[in-house]
């Protein structure tokens, strides 16, 4: 198993290792926090530009060399036209807007388009949802003396996340009926919210950040995603399986 992308990585990791050891999966991991692994993307911030780009070019060459089942993901949202470039001449064509994702449908298509004829079957997971307001991680704590707790987080429904997510999750479709035998979309938002999307869950905060899923968090989505994430792995081994029978 591998697990590509920045450090939304680790929340998917954690949370899958209770599955992987039932399937006995060993995982590595590739990629870099605040870097989008894609092909010929590169950060418009000069101070992570260099950082990112050994990211990714170590995770793609990583890959390259096995065809072990892929969990991509990524906090996409980050990754608009203000905050990457493309090293295509249809990129260098598109204004820097913020909030729009067209460098990113650039980028994403040759990048699956890669793993696919190497073999990888790759599950995508989709935009994550946005919790809706800061969280101030000191103030989950417990400390030494009293101290106010975290404010509650406005409540919201499926259908407003369903609304904010819906441009990368249209973009990530796409991709996936584009290879539908070896492309697969995990919808985050799917899963984690039924008539709203919870931010607490039984007194335990689910976020330990705007980004981040807290342990809690990790564990509520990886449980309610648990079916799907079987079946991506029971077939993406048995479509090996088959191409070792085969060669």
């Amino acid at each position: 198993m591998q697990f590509l992308g920045d450090s939304l990585m680790g929340q998917y990791a954690y949370g899958m290792k209770p599955i992987m050891r039932d399937l006995h999966l060993d995982f590595q991991a590739a990629g870099g926090p605040g870097c989008a692994i894609l092909s010929g993307v590169t950060s418009y911030d000069p101070a992570r530009r260099e950082f990112c780009r050994t990211a990714r070019d170590h995770a793609l060459e990583q890959t390259s060399h096995n065809t072990l089942p892929i969990v991509f993901t990524q906090l996409w949202r980050l990754y608009d036209d203000a905050a990457i470039d493309v090293d295509t001449p249809a990129a260098g064509a598109l204004p820097p807007v913020k909030g729009a994702y067209n460098m990113l449908r650039l980028a994403l298509r040759p990048t699956i388009e890669a793993l696919v004829a190497q073999g990888h079957r790759v599950l995508l997971v989709g935009a994550q949802v946005d919790p809706g307001c800061p969280i101030d991680q000191p103030r989950l704590l417990p400390g030494p003396l009293p101290h106010a707790p975290q404010p509650p987080c406005p409540v919201t429904s499926r259908g407003e996340a369903d609304q904010s997510v819906a441009p990368i999750d249209r973009i990530l479709a796409g991709i996936r009926d584009s290879w539908p035998d070896r492309v697969a979309l995990l919808r985050p938002v799917d899963y984690f919210c039924n008539a709203e999307c919870p931010v607490t869950k039984d007194g335990l905060w689910l976020y330990t950040s705007r980004i981040h899923l807290s342990l809690a968090g990790s564990d509520y989505m990886v449980s309610r995603t648990r079916d799907a994430l079987l079946a991506f792995l029971r077939e993406a081994s048995a479509q090996q399986h088959a191409q070792l029978r085969g060669g």
